[in-house]
């Protein structure tokens, strides 16, 4: 499956598919992504983490975990520092780290690991409205808007620029 569909924003018209019916639209997806701990790495990209940060609460002797899910990145543990190596193919990996204290309790969370070209870049991007030459507006559930935008209510728009590339924004009508 493209990484670009579930891992960054889906275009409002995709955003009811669930290509890999998993019970969840490419819209959850993302949601849930962005909702959890996660990275955006680039092909071949590598970087380290300190577990330790997402387990505050267990100050006892803590000894870390990690189960990778997926193909499209690697990690080492050592310590509590998880070093992670995208792989050379854009796709969607889960790492699940769990931490388990002197006392026996122990606790398990997921980090999500986006591979895509574009990068960190694909989650935050900016456009001058200079370079937008056409754009779309969709409510929430996808359906493209017809009528004027209603006050304080949130649309998605789907703007093309001078090069014919895509963007996809959140839009708060005030």
């Amino acid at each position: 499956m493209n990484c670009r569909w579930t891992a960054l924003p889906p275009t409002a018209a995709d955003n009811n598919d669930d290509p890999d019916k998993d019970g969840y639209t490419l819209l959850e997806d993302y949601l849930n992504f962005m909702a959890e701990e996660h990275l955006v790495m680039t092909p071949g990209e590598q970087t380290t983490i300190d577990v330790a940060r997402l387990f505050a609460g267990f100050t006892k002797t803590p000894e870390y975990t990690a189960e990778i899910w997926g193909i499209d990145a690697a990690g080492s543990l050592l310590g509590n520092t998880l070093t992670v190596k995208a792989s050379g193919t854009e796709g969607l990996t889960t790492i699940l780290l769990t931490v388990q204290d002197a006392e026996g309790s122990t606790y398990s969370r997921n980090l999500r690991v986006a591979v895509t070209s574009e990068g960190s870049q694909a989650a935050v991007r900016s456009i001058s409205a200079e370079d937008i030459i056409s754009y779309e507006l969709f409510d929430l559930s996808g359906r493209r808007l017809e009528e004027q935008p209603r006050q304080g209510a949130i649309y998605l728009m789907r703007a093309t620029d001078h090069q014919g590339q895509q963007h996809n924004f959140k839009v708060i009508k005030r």
